[in-house]
């Protein structure tokens, strides 16, 4: 089995994360009695191989949209007052105060403390994907209200 999740993984330690989880989705899945045991379990492996694949892909692609919007705001210095970004700086200010309390904590966290999904998400005592997809929508309400205020 673990030969076989090697296949569709990158190394031994994914692979035994996808064995182990094909095992646990088999458990708890019904049995019938004539079926053949041993090709549901490569098809578990299967299934849970694709599975972890699809999900690191996902997660691939979150975090690369976020670490290229935290460049963005890095690269702009949004954040930080002086003399020809401060009008910029306030529209921020005025904006993130707007934002819902969850994600306005999480952008704090990100942006001003530095720390991880992983990090905020024990913080705040959520997951880091839900740390992430708030940060997400933060982002995208501060870029939707600071376009409306500049457009106003």
């Amino acid at each position: 089995m673990l030969l076989f999740a090697k296949q569709f993984v990158a190394n031994q330690a994914d692979a035994e994360d996808v064995v182990q989880e094909a095992f646990r989705r088999y458990w708890r899945s019904t049995h019938r009695e004539n079926e053949n045991t041993v090709s549901m379990l490569f098809g578990s492996v299967r299934w849970a191989a694709l599975d972890f694949i699809r999900q690191n892909e996902r997660r691939r692609k979150r975090e690369t949209s976020a670490s290229q919007d935290q460049a963005l705001l890095n690269g702009s210095q949004m954040f930080e007052r002086s003399l020809e970004n401060e009008e910029l700086s306030d529209q921020v200010q005025c904006a993130l105060q707007k934002l819902p309390e969850a994600q306005r904590q999480i952008v704090v966290l990100k942006v001003w403390g530095g720390l991880t999904y992983e990090q905020i998400g024990q913080t705040l005592g959520v997951s880091p994907n839900t740390a992430s997809s708030r940060y997400r929508y933060a982002l995208d309400g501060l870029r939707k209200m600071i376009r409306k205020d500049t457009h106003a």
